[in-house]
């Protein structure tokens, strides 16, 4: 069951009953820039979204500039002119936190006036324990990943996603058994997320499975050809290409095995027929096969 996370203070209720109830707008028409007659603060954060609110000396239009740093990258532009604003902006990712500032202008243009820089930290929510869970995982802090995913899954234990990640990181730690049962319940879910199928992928090759292997990882190539994780760059369809050339080794398909290594690393200079060509990494082979697959693994080490 998805929650979702609202703060909501007395000031925050008290001013939301003054907009409703008792706005008086004031129009003038001079050169004077307006001021602020109450700093932009933030009175709702939610996991996703942030509700500001300010007072302007007379009637004003507004625009928020927003971002994770003080770039400022998105832009909310409020038309109307009024004294009391209240605006929410929505989209923002959860337990991020956001730089901002408004600025305004009177009906006449008067303006820009700035307020100063402020910042917030939107709430977390199961997709902001994801995010982090793969953060601990490309710094393999594996212990910290797998709390972090618990506390995503008590949120939402239904989304494949979530469940696949925990599978990847029990992966980690040698907990095959729960890597197992979570990747499945991931994958009849969504047979066709790629990052359940590169999952299943990993499993099969543990098993023995080259076949297998090789048929999961064509679906995700012909599904997303371009495929990488966003969570986990790394993670992408180079990697997919690699597995699937190990995977042709096993079963003695090379020149299958050479066509993927070459989608995955096209540079990578071996050729079956010339024997000078078999070196990896600065390491020479008496054997294409060899080299082939020290290429392969090589080209995963650097991904």
């Amino acid at each position: 069951m998805k929650i979702t996370i609202l703060r909501i203070g007395f000031l925050g209720f008290l001013l939301f009953f003054a907009i409703i109830n008792c706005e008086k707008i004031i129009y003038t028409s001079d050169n004077t820039d307006p001021t602020f007659a109450i700093q932009p603060s933030v009175i709702v954060t939610a996991d996703t979204s942030v509700t500001l609110y300010w007072e302007t000396s007379e009637a004003c239009h507004a625009e928020v500039q927003y971002g994770t740093t003080t770039e400022y990258d998105s832009v909310y532009t409020e038309t109307e002119n009024r004294q009391l604003h209240t605006i929410i902006i929505d989209e923002l990712l959860p337990h991020m936190t956001y730089h901002y500032l408004v600025r305004i202008w009177d009906f006449t243009g008067n303006g820009p006036v700035e307020s100063d820089d402020v910042s917030f930290t939107t709430l977390p929510n199961e997709y902001s324990f994801l995010r982090e869970a793969w953060e601990k995982y490309t710094e393999q802090q594996f212990t910290e990943a797998i709390s972090l995913i618990g506390e995503s899954l008590e949120i939402n234990d239904y989304d494949p996603e979530i469940i696949a990640t925990s599978g990847w990181i029990y992966l980690q730690v040698n907990q095959t058994d729960n890597a197992r049962e979570a990747i499945e319940t991931a994958y009849q879910l969504n047979p066709y997320m790629s990052l359940v199928l590169v999952g299943k992928t990993l499993l099969a090759q543990m098993d023995g499975l080259p076949n297998d292997v090789i048929n999961y990882c064509h679906i995700i190539v012909s599904r997303e050809p371009e495929w990488e994780y966003h969570y986990n760059p790394a993670i992408n369809i180079s990697l997919v290409h690699l597995l699937m050339a190990e995977a042709y080794v096993q079963i003695n398909q090379v020149t299958n095995a050479k066509n993927q290594l070459d989608l995955a690393w096209s540079d990578n200079g071996l050729d079956p027929n010339i024997a000078d060509s078999w070196v990896v990494n600065g390491e020479t082979y008496n054997d294409f096969i060899l080299a082939l697959l020290a290429a392969i693994h090589y080209a995963m080490s650097q991904l």
